[in-house]
């Protein structure tokens, strides 16, 4: 009975993975280039800069506001006081 099982065992094993298929091979990539980017600044002081790409207008607009304690120069408190204003609430919303 055990050579019956240890038989059967190694004949499942043995059937159980099939052959893996290869991917295609890839291509050569194709020529890419980025079109010439323009920067100007607006009146107020923001930079702005513009890569025209395809026919469909598409926008990205990253904001940085510098706040926080390493940007407060002598005023370190400033932060931290506004910080704990907002998690009180005022008297119409928490």
């Amino acid at each position: 009975m055990k050579s019956l099982i240890a038989t059967l065992s190694l004949a499942l094993a043995a059937t159980a993975a099939p052959a893996k298929e290869l991917p295609p091979e890839g291509s050569a990539p194709k020529p890419f280039t980025l079109p010439e980017k323009q920067e100007t600044t607006l009146g107020n002081g923001i930079p702005v800069t513009l890569v025209p790409f395809g026919s469909v207008p598409k926008l990205t607009l990253v904001v940085q506001v510098r706040t926080g304690n390493l940007n407060e120069g002598g005023d370190i408190w400033l932060a931290d006081f506004a910080g704990t204003l907002l998690t009180e609430g005022t008297e119409n919303m928490t």
